[in-house]
């Protein structure tokens, strides 16, 4: 007949199963969700840039009749290739994303990750096009950064929601896998160390 503590080790054992089932499923689940998510992002990327760039033409008028309607051609097709390079890239980017790890996981947080994956050289190429073609693109700050481009205005923020409740989930699978791994390992010691 096992013993009371076999018993709980085997308790603990099917809990570390139940949980280890659960991680691999929220794992995929989310990951499935990081490739629709910038999937849709990438799909939207090349209009959300093209409306940038209008809104920046329409803040600097004197710079867009400068250009005349060839330069405008010119721009757009410059900013719709370089979008496209950008969104090339993001839809092959699921692992080389920071995603967030905890368990209280907010749209805010994936678009810190967003933010920290696409700015600086990946957006800096839609800037430059900008700038090429006179536009001042708010680069004259002492890190020279520019601000003209910048991540969230070229993605709508609904579409990390349902992302970020799916990473949420897996850091909560995967601190419950933890915590049942350890309650298993507390277990098995003491049955090793109890005195028969």
């Amino acid at each position: 007949m096992p013993s009371t503590v076999d018993r709980m080790s085997d308790q603990t054992a099917t809990t570390v199963r139940d949980a280890e089932a659960a991680a691999v499923q929220a794992r995929a689940q989310a990951g499935q969700l990081k490739r629709q998510c910038l999937s849709a992002i990438a799909d939207r990327l090349p209009a959300q840039a093209d409306a940038l760039a209008k809104r920046l033409a329409q803040a600097q008028p004197a710079t867009t009749k400068a250009l005349g309607p060839s330069g405008v051609k010119a721009l757009r097709d410059q900013i719709a290739a370089r979008a496209a390079d950008v969104a090339a890239d993001l839809r092959e980017a699921e692992n080389r994303i920071e995603w967030p790890r905890s368990d209280g996981s907010a749209p805010r947080d994936v678009r810190s990750a967003f933010f920290k994956y696409l700015y600086g050289g990946r957006l800096a190429a839609l800037a430059r096009v900008l700038k090429d073609h006179g536009y001042d693109v708010h680069d004259d700050n002492a890190q020279g950064c520019q601000s003209a481009v910048l991540p969230q205005y070229l993605y709508d923020e609904e579409l990390l929601e349902p992302l970020a409740d799916a990473l949420a989930g897996l850091a909560a699978a995967e601190k419950a896998l933890a915590q049942a791994q350890a309650a298993h390992d507390r277990e098995t010691v003491d049955d090793l160390w109890a005195d028969d």
